[in-house]
């Protein structure tokens, strides 16, 4: 049966589920520099529209939209919110995520195998996959047929 999700895009998921707080910083930053930073030419690198003046404050709505870390935050949430906090998945992920704990010690908090709760992790990861795909932070396929 093929994985539904390749390696490098599970571990990049993982990645940002545990981080979390670096994610909030890195976008704080974008935000300050976006809010700080660049006067009335300040574009981003976004499109102009039709109008022969810029929109600064328009361009700095975008880029600001336009921010992965925040990207990424807005489908951790999702998968969090998708969850009820009391459904194995959901306790599981507030456990595990950010604690820098073990599968073991998750396992034995929950009074289950940790068989069980990778399997746990595994759902709640390919569902945040789904949240990070539809922001277009991620691709679910490479592209291969069987």
């Amino acid at each position: 049966m093929p994985k539904p999700l390749e390696d490098h895009v599970y571990r990049r998921i993982e990645w940002n589920l545990h981080n979390v707080k670096e994610l909030e910083e890195a976008e704080a930053a974008i935000r300050r520099e976006i809010f700080e930073g660049g006067g009335p030419s300040f574009d981003h690198g976004l499109p102009r529209g039709v109008s022969k003046h810029s929109d600064p404050t328009a361009n700095k709505a975008l880029a600001l939209t336009d921010c992965k870390p925040r990207q990424w935050l807005e489908a951790i949430a999702s998968t969090f919110e998708y969850y009820d906090p009391q459904s194995p998945e959901g306790r599981m992920a507030r456990l595990y995520y950010g604690r820098n704990v073990t599968i073991k010690t998750v396992a034995d908090r929950m009074k289950c195998t940790e068989r069980t709760i990778h399997y746990y992790r595994d759902d709640f990861v390919f569902r945040c996959a789904l949240f990070a795909a539809e922001r277009g932070l991620i691709r679910l396929s490479n592209g291969k047929r069987d």
